[in-house]
């Protein structure tokens, strides 16, 4: 389990051994309100995971919104642009409300087509937890680089996303005086 805000949460971050979870904040600075880690690939040698993916906990002002795609959909304008948002699935957290599953896929606008090694595309899975006790959004996102927008069909399926899943279902809410 990784600490979140000085271990007020806690969400489990599962890594190979191949890969290295990095706290961002040792890197540079990070809002108060965010949690950023990136998850290092150190072998850099299968094609599922040829490049770093990310994986951010954002803590939101709740959006007057009933509606999950509504909710989201206004999150993910600060996000990206024109993002068309796929729904997957809710799946229980341990803070006691689902986590609504999402994705969308954003071509990689820094790709140099000279340059093979860069990924593509960018499918950002992103989860949504509303906690109208404290008018907050808790927004997961990970990023996850592809060869191409063409692998975004199959994201449901990938590896990628039950690692996702897996990290917004454990999501764990240990001190409620985080949110003031």
């Amino acid at each position: 389990m990784v600490q979140l805000y000085g271990g007020a949460a806690l969400a489990d971050i599962a890594i190979s051994p191949s890969q290295a979870l990095v706290d961002v904040s040792r890197i540079r600075q990070v809002p108060d309100t965010q949690e950023v880690f990136i998850i290092e690939d150190q072998s850099l040698t299968s094609n599922t995971s040829k490049w770093d993916q990310s994986v951010i906990f954002d803590l939101l002002e709740r959006v007057e919104l009933d509606e999950y795609d509504a909710a989201i959909g206004m999150h993910l304008e600060d996000i990206a642009e024109g993002a068309t948002n796929h729904f997957v699935e809710a799946v229980a957290t341990k803070t006691g409300e689902p986590a609504h599953l999402s994705y969308f896929c954003v071509e990689n606008p820094r790709r140099d087509r000279r340059e093979p090694d860069l990924p593509g595309a960018v499918v950002t899975m992103v989860a949504l937890i509303r906690l109208a006790r404290v008018a907050t959004d808790v927004l997961i996102t990970m990023n996850v680089p592809v060869a191409s927008e063409a692998a975004m069909g199959a994201v449901a399926e990938s590896e990628a996303y039950k690692k996702f899943r897996d990290i917004s279902g454990s999501y764990t809410i240990h001190d409620w005086e985080l949110f003031g």
